[in-house]
Protein backbone atom coordinates (compact mmCIF):
# COMPACT_ATOMS: atom_id res chain seq x y z
CA UNK A 1 0.00 0.00 0.00
CA UNK A 2 1.12 3.51 -0.83
CA UNK A 3 1.05 7.00 1.01
CA UNK A 4 -0.62 10.02 -0.67
CA UNK A 5 1.03 13.14 -0.38
CA UNK A 6 -1.09 16.17 -1.91
CA UNK A 7 0.64 19.82 -2.87
CA UNK A 8 3.30 17.78 -4.89
CA UNK A 9 4.00 21.32 -6.63
CA UNK A 10 5.41 22.98 -2.81
CA UNK A 11 8.52 22.18 -1.07
CA UNK A 12 6.84 21.19 2.05
CA UNK A 13 5.58 17.74 0.53
CA UNK A 14 9.38 16.93 -0.11
CA UNK A 15 10.14 17.90 3.31
CA UNK A 16 7.11 15.79 4.44
CA UNK A 17 8.59 12.49 2.67
CA UNK A 18 11.79 12.85 4.04
CA UNK A 19 10.60 13.09 8.09
CA UNK A 20 7.95 10.19 7.18
CA UNK A 21 11.00 8.22 5.09
CA UNK A 22 7.84 5.87 3.57
CA UNK A 23 8.81 3.23 1.00
CA UNK A 24 6.15 3.96 -1.54
CA UNK A 25 5.39 7.76 -1.82
CA UNK A 26 2.58 8.70 -4.23
CA UNK A 27 2.53 13.06 -4.79
CA UNK A 28 -0.68 14.59 -5.82
CA UNK A 29 -2.13 17.95 -6.87
CA UNK A 30 -4.70 19.70 -8.33
CA UNK A 31 -2.04 21.62 -10.48
CA UNK A 32 -0.28 20.07 -13.36
CA UNK A 33 2.64 18.70 -12.86
CA UNK A 34 4.87 17.82 -15.61
CA UNK A 35 6.23 14.37 -15.26
CA UNK A 36 10.03 15.26 -17.16
CA UNK A 37 10.29 18.16 -13.62
CA UNK A 38 9.90 15.03 -11.13
CA UNK A 39 12.34 12.03 -12.18
CA UNK A 40 11.78 9.12 -10.26
CA UNK A 41 8.15 10.36 -8.05
CA UNK A 42 4.95 8.51 -8.84
CA UNK A 43 2.57 11.51 -9.07
CA UNK A 44 -1.46 11.51 -9.18
CA UNK A 45 -3.45 14.77 -10.32
CA UNK A 46 -6.66 15.43 -7.45
CA UNK A 47 -9.46 17.87 -7.94
CA UNK A 48 -9.03 20.87 -5.55
CA UNK A 49 -9.89 20.76 -2.49
CA UNK A 50 -12.66 23.12 -2.52
CA UNK A 51 -14.74 21.33 -4.94
CA UNK A 52 -17.81 20.13 -3.43
CA UNK A 53 -17.46 16.40 -3.78
CA UNK A 54 -13.69 16.90 -3.16
CA UNK A 55 -13.79 13.91 -0.61
CA UNK A 56 -15.44 11.50 -2.51
CA UNK A 57 -13.32 11.72 -5.41
CA UNK A 58 -10.14 11.61 -3.28
CA UNK A 59 -11.77 8.02 -1.57
CA UNK A 60 -12.48 6.87 -5.18
CA UNK A 61 -8.71 7.69 -6.30
CA UNK A 62 -7.11 6.48 -3.39
CA UNK A 63 -9.17 3.21 -3.35
CA UNK A 64 -8.35 2.88 -7.22
CA UNK A 65 -4.84 3.90 -6.32
CA UNK A 66 -4.40 1.41 -3.31
CA UNK A 67 -3.43 4.03 -1.29
CA UNK A 68 -3.54 3.42 2.69
CA UNK A 69 -2.69 7.16 4.13
CA UNK A 70 -3.40 10.54 3.20
CA UNK A 71 -1.38 13.14 4.20
CA UNK A 72 -3.17 16.37 2.73
CA UNK A 73 -0.93 19.65 2.84
CA UNK A 74 -3.74 22.17 0.95
CA UNK A 75 -5.42 24.14 4.04
CA UNK A 76 -8.69 23.54 1.32
CA UNK A 77 -8.43 19.72 1.99
CA UNK A 78 -8.30 19.95 5.95
CA UNK A 79 -12.11 20.27 6.89
CA UNK A 80 -13.99 18.24 4.11
CA UNK A 81 -10.97 14.99 4.57
CA UNK A 82 -11.75 16.15 8.53
CA UNK A 83 -15.26 15.55 8.00
CA UNK A 84 -14.37 12.14 5.92
CA UNK A 85 -12.61 10.55 8.22
CA UNK A 86 -14.76 8.31 9.27
CA UNK A 87 -15.65 7.15 5.94
CA UNK A 88 -12.26 6.55 4.83
CA UNK A 89 -11.01 4.34 7.44
CA UNK A 90 -13.92 1.96 6.76
CA UNK A 91 -11.97 1.37 3.78
CA UNK A 92 -9.07 0.93 5.70
CA UNK A 93 -7.49 4.68 4.51
CA UNK A 94 -6.07 6.61 7.44
CA UNK A 95 -6.62 10.59 6.69
CA UNK A 96 -3.95 12.47 8.89
CA UNK A 97 -6.14 15.56 9.76
CA UNK A 98 -7.24 16.47 12.87
CA UNK A 99 -11.02 16.15 14.33
CA UNK A 100 -13.38 18.16 12.80
CA UNK A 101 -13.92 19.81 16.36
CA UNK A 102 -10.29 20.40 16.72
CA UNK A 103 -10.31 22.27 12.94
CA UNK A 104 -13.19 24.51 13.57
CA UNK A 105 -11.48 25.34 17.21
CA UNK A 106 -8.74 26.85 15.42
CA UNK A 107 -8.04 30.62 15.52
CA UNK A 108 -6.25 31.02 11.91
CA UNK A 109 -5.18 34.79 12.86
CA UNK A 110 -2.17 33.60 15.09
CA UNK A 111 0.66 34.38 13.18
CA UNK A 112 2.47 30.93 11.54
CA UNK A 113 5.06 28.90 13.33
CA UNK A 114 8.24 28.53 11.85
CA UNK A 115 8.37 24.84 10.29
CA UNK A 116 11.47 23.28 11.28
CA UNK A 117 9.57 21.16 14.59
CA UNK A 118 7.36 19.15 12.25
CA UNK A 119 5.18 16.15 14.08
CA UNK A 120 2.96 13.68 12.36
CA UNK A 121 0.40 12.33 14.72
CA UNK A 122 -2.13 8.88 13.97
CA UNK A 123 -4.45 8.72 16.89
CA UNK A 124 -2.18 10.23 19.38
CA UNK A 125 0.77 7.82 18.23
CA UNK A 126 4.19 9.57 16.95
CA UNK A 127 4.34 9.07 12.67
CA UNK A 128 7.69 10.97 11.99
CA UNK A 129 9.24 13.99 13.94
CA UNK A 130 10.22 14.40 17.75
CA UNK A 131 7.54 15.04 20.71
CA UNK A 132 8.77 14.53 24.73
CA UNK A 133 6.64 12.41 26.19
CA UNK A 134 5.55 14.71 28.73
CA UNK A 135 3.34 17.20 26.20
CA UNK A 136 -0.30 16.56 26.48
CA UNK A 137 -2.15 16.35 23.54
CA UNK A 138 -5.18 18.53 22.51
CA UNK A 139 -7.03 15.23 22.27
CA UNK A 140 -6.92 11.76 22.98
CA UNK A 141 -6.78 10.18 19.64
CA UNK A 142 -4.79 13.71 17.70
CA UNK A 143 -4.33 13.48 14.38
CA UNK A 144 -2.66 14.99 11.59
CA UNK A 145 0.94 16.96 10.60
CA UNK A 146 1.82 19.91 13.01
CA UNK A 147 4.61 22.76 13.37
CA UNK A 148 4.96 22.86 16.89
CA UNK A 149 6.41 25.18 19.31
CA UNK A 150 7.14 22.92 22.50
CA UNK A 151 9.38 26.22 24.80
CA UNK A 152 5.86 27.65 25.65
CA UNK A 153 3.72 26.88 29.24
CA UNK A 154 1.98 25.28 27.01
CA UNK A 155 2.99 23.60 23.56
CA UNK A 156 1.18 25.18 20.59
CA UNK A 157 0.32 22.80 17.65
CA UNK A 158 -0.14 24.36 14.28
CA UNK A 159 -1.17 22.13 10.95
CA UNK A 160 1.45 22.50 8.99
CA UNK A 161 -0.06 23.79 5.46
CA UNK A 162 1.18 25.19 2.03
Amino acid sequence: MSALITAASYSQAYKLERLLNLSSVIFADYQELPQLAYPGKKLMKIPEGNSVSYAHEMLDLALNAGISKIFPLYSSEILPLAEARQLFSEYGISVIVPSILWVKSQNNDIPSLPARELVVLEKGRLLAGDLSSNIIMPESDFTGIFKIQKDLKEPVFQLFTV
